[in-house]
């Protein structure tokens, strides 16, 4: 089986769940009066395609995933799983984070995800086999607020895969956040991502991504495109891909 090399796209949700890429239209968890209590939400959202920020391959064919987040004081618990329209099943996360710091403008929390990704391998010319391979991430993450419209991410992320397709190293990720009012019902995001990562075998890179989001005040509706841009690469294949999706969130 080889060893794949990464190609990275880090998405808004990715800040507080960080698996798959995820679309949604708010900005960054912050504190409330009812944040006390045990909150239950998740998602169902289809996919141009499959991104994810850790070293896996991008699924080149649509795909459906379905998510489920619970919360309850400085705890969170975020599962998803991504598959195919194709039937193959891509990959499934189980992110656990605990808040370090709370505060109404600062948030720092830590984490850990033991994730499966679907690893396809071709067994004599035509035969598909699915291996399935168990991988793990540990994270560091920090939220501040400078207003209800703009909001700054910083992330690190170690990942680590014990099927050696998953490569080991580390992934750094800082993003600003903006939110703005197109009408009374329907508004924007504008999101931007700087990337660095540096995995083993001299995968190194530093790249841009971004995303804008439209969605509606009280529709829980919201469509989204993001594309993502090498500045800066050590491996081939380096180059902009883009993607495009909706999210129905509840």
């Amino acid at each position: 089986m080889n060893v794949l090399f990464p190609t990275f796209l880090c998405g808004i949700f990715f800040i507080i769940f960080p698996g798959k890429v995820k679309a949604t239209a708010f900005l960054p968890d912050v504190r409330d009066s009812t944040h006390d209590s045990l909150k239950l939400s998740g998602s169902a959202e289809l996919d141009k395609i499959g991104l994810a920020p850790m070293p896996v391959l991008p699924f080149y064919k649509p795909v459906a995933t379905a998510s489920l987040s619970l919360t309850k004081k400085g705890w969170s618990y975020g599962a998803d799983f991504s598959i195919g329209l194709n039937g193959r099943p891509w990959m499934s996360n189980n992110w656990f984070h605990y808040r370090l710091f709370d505060r109404k403008k600062l948030q720092v929390s830590a984490g850990i995800n033991p994730f499966l990704y679907f690893a396809t391998s071709t067994v004599g010319s035509k035969k598909e086999m699915i291996n399935v391979t168990r991988n793990i991430s540990f994270e560091a993450s920090g939220n501040y607020k400078f207003s209800d419209k703009w909001a700054l991410n910083f992330t690190y992320r170690y990942d680590h895969g014990f099927n050696n397709v998953i490569l080991p190293g580390n992934f750094f990720c800082t993003s600003i956040f903006s939110k703005s009012n197109i009408s009374k019902s329907i508004f924007i995001n504008v999101n931007a991502h700087l990337i660095y990562f540096d995995y083993v075998n001299n995968i190194v890179g530093l790249f841009g991504a971004g995303e804008i989001i439209v969605a509606h005040k009280k529709f829980p509706l919201s469509a989204y495109i993001q594309g993502n841009q090498p500045f800066w690469a050590k491996f081939s294949g380096a180059a902009f891909i883009w993607n495009t999706g909706m999210v129905y969130s509840f």
